[in-house]
């Protein structure tokens, strides 16, 4: 019996992604990585998309590179998941999880 090809470039670059995701939210936030991770998945499921998309869209809005000229659903549910945390100045007060 053959095995399914497994695509461990993919797999590879969504765990990067989860990873990148889960460290904004735990510098930002300043919680554990189990949270963080809770964190994405909840706002995945209110908005009704994958765990990845949410990563992959949190880390473009943080990182700025949104560069189309019109974000994607995906950019927006983080947005309005995350938009106040990300453009807090260094110093202020996160709000709790």
């Amino acid at each position: 019996m053959q095995r399914p090809k497994v695509d461990r470039v993919a797999l590879l670059s969504g765990r990067v992604v989860l990873d990148q995701a889960e460290g904004i939210l735990i510098a930002s936030r300043r919680c554990r990585e189990e949270l963080a991770f809770e964190e994405l998945l909840d706002a995945a499921r209110r908005h009704h998309l994958g765990v990845l998309q949410m990563a992959r869209a949190l880390v473009r809005v943080a990182t700025g590179d949104s560069s189309r000229s019109a974000s994607t659903g995906s950019e927006q549910a983080a947005t309005t998941e995350w938009g106040e945390l990300l453009h807090q100045r260094p110093g202020d007060v996160p709000h709790p999880i």
